[in-house]
Order: structure tokens, then sequence, then C-alpha cells
């Protein structure tokens, strides 16, 4: 009989999709070729995904192809990894890979110390004193795949992605954008009409059809020609359904609309179900049915996944033949389908199947739904039972037992869930199973003997989930929750430990760095009488941050000199001291100590040994899982690049921090986005804005306030260099750093448009600001917004207010990469006074030079924008010198000299995208006569480039006025333009020397009447 009913259900030829099919046969092909890709398969539901995706796989696997196939279940209990657990265990099925009991040994990835393991089968008590679990589960999964695909390709299969847990989600985002895993093709499919507004899986989406290896496939309705073939295939008399007129056929081809699985059902139901929806068609297929099948189907509708039929009848209180009976009714009205146990190997699948699901979700979902609240309530009660008598998920258990009204199993299951998703690294279930916790928490009697946990604790835990998943507004709530909590709590200790961690997360945020030094403060109060431990070292180098961030270097110093001490007497080595959350790696004393050393060596970054230092703080914090110290010591790591004048050696160094930091999933922690602006803006400086851009506009950003503001504040100088709106962001929600680089991008844009006063306001006003912090990085961003204001004070001939502007800069120089931009405040000061002189500016051209350091193909070194700004400068003083009455052969000398600057620095700007620069450079070519090989050649004629771009927008209609603007020139010289147009052309108004150009062919055909 079961054979039966596997040939009923997969009789019926694959009608309508052809094409479809193709194209990931196609895929396929592709992968195997080398072009390893991903296919995202979208439609409503029953529209047919599985049924494509079930065809494709079997040709897959005839051609020789490894298919593995991991599905999303639709039981909210937020398990982690579920699809990719299932992904392992089929491989090791197959023989690919060892059973999970054995992956720890797998000799091809001894690196990853069980990760596999620990996806398939869940943390251990080793995995427990760990905080890496995501870390080294991603790297394995992948090196997995890898090693798979070297004897053969392999599709990886993900159904039901809108039913997929968030770190899933993460986990499938990593492995489609990494490049170089072999032959490896990935088929994702997720329904299209299930993505609510704030559905977690639009993110992701919009991130995955980004990459160039992802395409999308959607599933539309089958065509009505389509629709009636299949009616007709699933009617005919072989599949053993009652005959139908070929008027019913046709009545029920239009009723379903295309949808193939609402086909088949109308098809099974016959013609009396024609006059109903769906939902009616599906409750009057099981309405018949006998009741300990109704029984039974109401028992898989509660689990949610494919399960034992032991489990199916202890459920549904059924068993011996009654359970049989039940089961094979389900089976054949096609209710029910078998499935194989994810550890059944292909081989025996037919002898050993002994799990068994519904056909489709929607009867799933008809099921459940029709379930009257008591029943359901038992139900979930007894699953949740079962689950615990079993050793089941905590997270399934959770799940259910709140669905029961069991409060206080639904407490002890979700810090359980909680906990496991932490030690697997799923940063984002951590924060759903915490705060879930925290809800219950009140309203069970006793709830700390309950779960054996704390409040403070399992707040804390929340708060770290929150933090590490992307949403630090959230998580700084969390701990600020926790700090009262521990203060009710009355013990110094947790007390301490508590405003520790708050004091780590103030420094998260702008401006808060004192109220981060007085937590600190209290800590090491509360942990005087006690002896040196972890906490207390940690408040030391939480102190010590906080003073060099506002500034205090010697007080900075003797706090981390006290955290080194407390480190070293607490035992650098111990994994965590006795009665700190464990969840909280940054207790270690290993960590207080890299942590304190970092910021001894921030205090002096330019100075020899500091790099050395840096590097070895990196490894310590890597060891030990203190992933916020790794990637500190990374930016540090990539500023030190940066002060030698190395902006590709930074630019390297901070992208091996961001992928260290997409690996632990802290992408969007302090350090984690740090790096990231930071790489924007060496990119930038280094001459690739296109990859500054994509650094600044990555496809998956959380909704938090405060990373997209910092995000859009470093994107600021990119847009004003261009040429672009900058918009204002309220500098008071902004680091100080990036406060100051926003104000340089906005003093540039009015220096653009021609508005020195406004650029000088701008500038002082963002010096004086007082934002509690003076950190180095603040200090280093002082000095091109003290270039800025001296070029818009120069401009305005007010000598004093850039001298004022060049003694700050000297004074707040200290380890930044200095001499180009005090080169230039000096040669405006020069200016100012007007005895300007060439070699000033070429001095600052020389300074922003590109360093004798190796780059990689695209990124160059020094400043290139700023180094063609210096040399359109120094043209423009030779070009003066030459006008004040320099001889002949010197004013000749003169012209070729500013002609070859202006060239340079033309094809800097024009390679970069400087429009404002460019327009500046050309207009100034056009005033001595000389034509940069930077520009195009015009078309045979008599116009420049920039001759050519006025008319042309003078053809538009504009005024001068406009063309100035749209040009970054001034009206007046719009005007000048437009004169000499005239003289070329013999032209006497605008209006004529449009329709000359017409006529000639300068401005492209006239426009027609």
């Amino acid at each position: 009989m079961l054979d039966a009913v596997l040939r009923r259900r997969t009789g019926t030829e694959l009608v309508g999709r052809d094409g479809e099919l193709r194209d990931l046969l196609g895929a396929l092909a592709r992968a195997r070729a080398g072009e390893p890709g991903a296919v995202l398969v979208s439609g409503e539901a029953g529209i047919g995904k599985t049924r494509l995706i079930t065809e494709f796989a079997a040709a897959a696997g005839r051609e020789g192809a490894l298919v593995l196939t991991g599905r999303c279940v639709d039981t909210r209990s937020a398990l982690p990894y579920l699809p990719f657990a299932e992904l392992v265990q089929q491989a090791a099925a197959a023989g690919r890979l060892p059973e999970p009991s054995e992956l720890s040994e797998l000799p091809e990835l001894p690196e990853r110390r069980g990760a596999l393991r620990l996806l398939t089968a869940g943390p251990t008590p080793e995995d427990e004193r760990s905080g890496t679990g995501r870390v080294r589960m991603f790297s394995a999964v992948q090196a997995a795949v890898r090693e798979l695909a070297r004897e053969t390709p392999v599709v990886l299969v993900v159904e039901d992605l809108h039913w997929a847990d968030r770190s899933s989600l993460d986990l499938l985002s990593y492995l489609l954008s990494r490049p170089g895993i072999g032959p490896v093709l990935t088929v994702v499919s997720h329904r299209s009409d299930d993505l609510g507004p704030h559905h977690p899986l639009r993110r992701v989406l919009a991130e995955l059809y980004r990459l160039p290896r992802v395409h999308r496939l959607r599933l539309a309705p089958l065509t009505g020609e389509k629709t009636l073939d299949l009616v007709r295939a699933l009617a005919a008399p072989e599949t053993g359904r009652p005959p139908l007129s070929a008027a019913e056929l046709e009545l029920i081809a239009r009723r379903c609309d295309g949808n193939p699985f609402f086909a088949e059902e109308l098809v099974t139901a016959g013609t009396s179900a024609l006059t109903g929806g769906l939902s009616e068609v599906l409750a009057a297929r099981v309405d018949h049915l006998a009741d300990p099948t109704r029984l039974l189907l109401r028992a898989a509708a509660v689990i949610g996944h494919p399960t034992p039929a032991g489990t199916l009848g202890a459920l549904a209180e059924l068993d011996g033949a009654n359970l049989d009976d039940a089961l094979q009714q389900a089976l054949d009205h096609g209710v029910l389908i078998p499935e194989s146990p994810p550890t059944t190997a292909p081989a025996a699948r037919t002898a050993a199947v002994r799990h068994f699901g519904f056909r489709h979700a929607l009867l799933r979902e008809a099921v459940y739904d029709r379930l009257l609240p008591g029943p359901r309530a038992r139900l979930h009660a007894r699953c949740a039972a079962l689950l615990e008598q079993a050793g089941g998920s905590a997270a399934d258990t959770a799940f259910h037992a709140l669905a029961a009204h069991d409060l206080p199993l639904a407490l002890d299951a979700s810090v359980r869930a909680a906990r496991d998703a932490a030690h697997r690294g799923a940063f984002g279930e951590v924060l759903a199973h915490g705060e879930r916790a925290l809800e219950l928490w009140p309203a069970v009697p006793d709830a700390a003997a309950v779960t054996g946990a704390s409040a403070v604790g399992l707040t804390r835990l929340a708060a770290m989930g929150a933090g590490d998943s992307g949403e630090p507004e959230r998580a700084l709530a969390l701990q600020e929750k926790a700090v009262e909590l521990a203060e009710a709590d009355g013990d110094p200790a947790v007390a301490a430990a508590t405003r520790l961690r708050y004091g780590l997360r103030l420094l998260e945020f702008p401006g808060r760095a004192e109220r981060a030094a007085r937590q600190a403060e209290i800590a090491l109060r509360l942990l005087a009488p006690a002896p040196p431990s972890a906490d207390r070292a940690w408040s030391h180098a939480l102190l010590a941050r906080a003073l060099h961030r506002l500034g205090r270097a010697e007080e900075a110093a003797e706090q981390a000199a006290s955290a080194v001490r407390d480190a070293l007497a607490a035992g650098a080595q111990e994994a965590f001291a006795p009665g700190t959350d464990p969840y909280g790696p940054e207790c270690d004393a290993l960590g207080a100590e890299a942590d304190a050393r970092i910021t001894l060596a921030f205090a002096g970054l330019g100075r020899p040994g500091a790099a050395a230092v840096l590097a070895d703080m990196r490894q310590h914090g890597g060891v030990s899982g203190h992933f916020g110290v790794e990637l500190r010591a990374h930016y540090g790591l990539g500023l030190t690049r940066l002060l030698a004048g190395d902006p590709a050696g930074a630019v390297a160094e901070f992208a091996a921090g961001e992928e260290r930091a997409d690996r632990t999933g802290t992408t969007w922690s302090e350090y984690g986005l740090r790096l990231r602006t930071a790489r924007a803006l060496a990119l930038f400086r280094a001459g690739d804005w296109a990859g500054a851009d994509r650094a600044l506009r990555p496809e998956h950003v959380p909704g938090s306030e405060l990373i997209t503001r910092q995000l859009d504040a470093a994107a600021t100088v990119l847009a004003a260099a261009r040429g672009e709106e900058v918009a204002g962001l309220g500098d008071g929600a902004l680091p100080p750093h990036l406060a100051l680089l926003a104000a340089q991008a906005r003093a540039e844009a009015a220096l653009w448009q021609g508005r020195p006063e406004a650029a000088a306001d701008l500038v002082r006003r963002a010096l004086d600001r007082d934002c509690g912090e003076d950190s180095a990085a603040r200090r280093a961003e002082e000095l091109p917004l003290c270039a800025l204001g001296a070029t818009a004070h120069g401009r305005l001939g007010d000598a004093d207010g850039v001298a004022a502007l060049a003694r700050r800069a000297r004074s707040r120089a200290g380890d930044a990469p200095s001499r180009g931009w005090l080169a230039w405040i000096d040669a405006e000061h020069r200016t100012a006074l007007g005895e300007a002189t060439a070699e000033q500016w070429a001095e600052v051209a020389a300074a922003f030079a590109p360093a004798a350091f190796p780059a990689p193909e695209g990124i160059g070194g020094g400043d290139r924008y700023r180094r063609a700004q210096a040399l359109w400068r120094r043209a423009e003083v030779l070009v003066r010198t030459r006008s004040a009455g320099a001889g002949r052969r010197a004013g000749q000398a003169l012209r070729a000299q500013s002609g070859a600057d202006l060239d340079q620095a033309g094809r800097i700007a024009r390679r970069l995208g400087a429009a404002p620069l460019l327009a500046a450079v050309e207009d100034l070519a056009g005033r001595i006569g000389v034509r940069s090989p930077a520009a195009p050649q015009a078309a045979d004629g008599p116009l420049t480039g920039r001759e050519r771009s006025v008319l042309a927008l003078v053809a538009q209609g504009l005024t001068n006025r406009e063309v100035g603007e749209r040009l970054f020139i001034s009206e007046k010289t719009v005007s000048v333009h437009l004169t000499r147009v005239m003289a070329k052309l013999d032209a006497g108004s605008r209006t004529e020397a449009v329709d000359a150009a017409h006529r000639r062919r300068l401005l492209g055909p006239p426009p027609q009447p």
C-alpha cells in the first residue's frame, strides 16, 4: 500500500514548468563548469515550488550530483540552524561525512573542533565554556561543503525559507557571499505571499538578490492551457480517482486560478467542492475521515514537522491497531506522506521510512487552524511533556509549553533555549528566547528556583544577544534594566559585574564616555574589598578606555596598568572567573589584559612597537573568544598603517577585521562598525571611491538609527567630493570623529559652491563643539577640518583666521599624518597674506603623493583627491605669477608647468568622479588656453569641453546662474565662456550660438520642431 501511495503522488508528470526546470539545470551546468551559484525559487503557497525542486533534484541526482535537502519548519520555536543540521545529517547518512558523534574527529577539518557536531547534536560542557560556536560553525559548514564538492557537484536545497530562524538566514548569507567553494548550486524556496512588511526574510532577500551569483526564479500561476493539462493528468483513469466529464475538468481548471495544489485538491474532491475556497476544500478532505485518523492529523499539525509514527501515536493517544489504521487511512487519502528520517541512508530509504508529515503545509495549516483552544492547548502540553521526556530541543519545548499555558515549563525551556543559542552563536535567537523568558519571569513564582538562573544574568544574556545581532539601542536598554535588578539584588559582585557590562555598552554610543567611566568607578568601589579578579581587571580596563577617549592620557595609562596587574594576579589563563556570567566572555581576565594593553598602544599608535603589541593582543582576543577586543586590535593596526601613510595597507587590515566580524556575528558591534567606516575612508583617500561606496552601502543593515547614521556620516565626504548634496545628520548623535568628518563634508560643499563665509562658520562651530570626548580619532579628523577652514578664511583674505587654525592644527597633530595638512594650512596662510608660492603647493602635493608601499590593484597610496587639489592650487599660483608680468620666456614656462599640473589634476579628478574639482580644473585650463588630455577630445570644431558643457546647458534653457550651479562655477565665469563661444561661432546671441552649434553638430543634431 505504501508503494501505491508513493506512485500516486509522484506519477503525474511535471506540467507547465519546462522553462523553469531548464533554468535550474542550466544553473547546475554552470556550477559544474566552475561558476557556483544560487537560485531563489519563490511563489505563492501551492504554486509548485517543492514539486519543481523535487523534479530538479531527481535529475541532478541522475547526473551524479550529491543532493542534500534541509527544511525550515513552521513551529515558531526559533530553533537555530535547523535546515543546515539536516543537510549535515544527510551528508553523513550518504557516507560523505562522519556521523554526528564522530564529527569532532573529522580528519579533513581538524581546526573546526567539533563545530559540525555542535550544529547537529547541540552543545557539550566543553562548548559551554566557549563563546566561539558561531565562528567555528560557519567556517566548518563552509569547509564541509567545499570538501563534499571535491568528489562530485553538490546541490544544497533549503526549502520554506520564510520559516527560517534568523541564524540560518545569517549562515545562508555567509555561504552565498563566499566564492570558491567548488561546483555547488544552492536552491532555496520561499513563499512570496507570506512576507509581510516587517518579515525578517525581506532584508535578507534584498541582500542576496544583489549578489552576482544569486538568481531569482519566480513561479507564476500556470496558464489556462497548462492548468487544464494538469487537471486532465490528475484525473486520468490510472490515478484511481472518480471520473470527471470534460465540462467538469474545464470548470476545475478555471476555479483553481493556475494553482497546482488547489487543482489537485479540487480533482480529488470532485464537483462537490467547486463552490468553496481552498480552506473549505481542505477541511472537507479531513472531515470525512475516521475519528482516530483526525486525532492523528491534529497531533501531526501541532508537532509541525515530520515525526515518527510512535511519537504521533503517543501524542494522539493511539497505539497498536488503532494507530496503524489511522496512519494507513491518512496515507491512503494523501493527507500524510512518508518521509525518511535525516539519518537514514538513501539506499535503505524505502525499508526504513518511519517519519510522517503533511503532504503540503497548507493541509497542516488547515487542520491546525480548526482546532478549538482547549484541545489545542492539551495537545501542546502533551507535546512539551514528550519533548522533555525524550530530551528534545529546548526551543521546541518552550514553544509548546507556552502554547499550552504551562508558564513554568515555558520559562525554564526558554532560558535553556537562550543558553543553547548562545553556545551556537545564534545571537538573534538568544535575544528572542531571552526576552520571552523575561516576559514570563514575573508570572512564575520562584522563577529563579525553576530556572536555576537569575533575572540579572538573564537580562545580561538578552542584552548580549541584542548587541551582537545589530540592535545596540535595545542592548543598552536591557543592560540598564540589568543594573536596576542588580542593585535590588544587593550582591556587590553581581552589581559590579553588571555595572561593568553597562559601561561597555555605553562606550558604543557617542558622547557617553563620561557615563561609562562612572560605571567603571562604581564597579571598582564595589570590588575594592575583594581579591583581584577578572571583573576587577575589566573594570580597570573599561575605565582606561573611557579616560583615553576623554583625552585624559595619563590617568588612562594608570588604569590600564592596574588592569594588567589584576588580570595577571587573577590568572589570565583561567577560562571564566567563578560566579561570572559564562555567556559574557568579556569577563575573562585574558581579555581584560589584552584590552588594557590595546589602550596603551592606542596612546602612541605612531611609536615603535605599537603595531607589534596590537598584533599580539589581536591573537589574545581571538584565542580567548573576546571578539570585541580582537576587532579593536584590528582597528588599531589599520590606524597604524594609515599613520604610516599607507592607506592600501590600512584597507587590508580593516578588511581582515570586517571578515572576522562577519564570521563571529559581530558585524554591527561597536568595532565591527568602526572597521567598516574606517575601511571606507581609507578607500576614499586611496582613490577607490567605488569601493568606499560599497562599504558604506551594504545590502543588509539592521534597523538601528545608531548604525545607519554612522554609515551616512562617513558617506558625506564622498558626496561633497562628487558635488552631490550633503545631508545634515545632527552631529550630537554621531561619534566625535564622524561628526567632524560630516562637518568637513559640509564645509567642502560650501567652498565648492562659492560660499567661504558659510564654510568658515561650519568649521568654527564644529571645532568649538564640546562633545565630552577627546580621542585620537577625533584629533586626527580635526586636521583636514582645520585645512578646509584655512581655505575658507584664505578666500576671505582673513590671515589672522588662518593663523589661528594653524596654531590649533599644530597643537592637535600628535600621531596623526599631519605633514600634508599642516603644509596645506601654511600655504593658505601665505595665500591670505598675498605671498603664496608655487613651491608651497608643490610641497602639499608631494605630501599627499602615494607612499612606497605595495598596494592591491585599484587601490593606491597617499590621498589622490587632495593631491589633485594641491596641483590645481599650484597651477592657480603659476597663472597669477604669469599674469603679474613675467617675461615672455618665463611666461611660456609657467604656462607649460600650469598646464602639466592641470593635466595631472584633471586625470585624477575624472577617474575619481570628483565633479567640482574637474570643473575647476577645466575652467582654469580654459582661461589660460590649454587643453587637458584628460578631457575627452571634441568632435571636429573649435569649442573646448567646458565650452560645450556650458552651451549644452544653455540649449536646455538654463540661465547663467543655473548653469554655474550645475557646473560648480560662478555666473561670471559662465558669461565669459559664452562670450568666447559666440566669438568662435560668429554668433550675435546665445540663441544664435546654440543654433550654430546644432548645425555644425557640435552638440548633436538640432531638436525637431
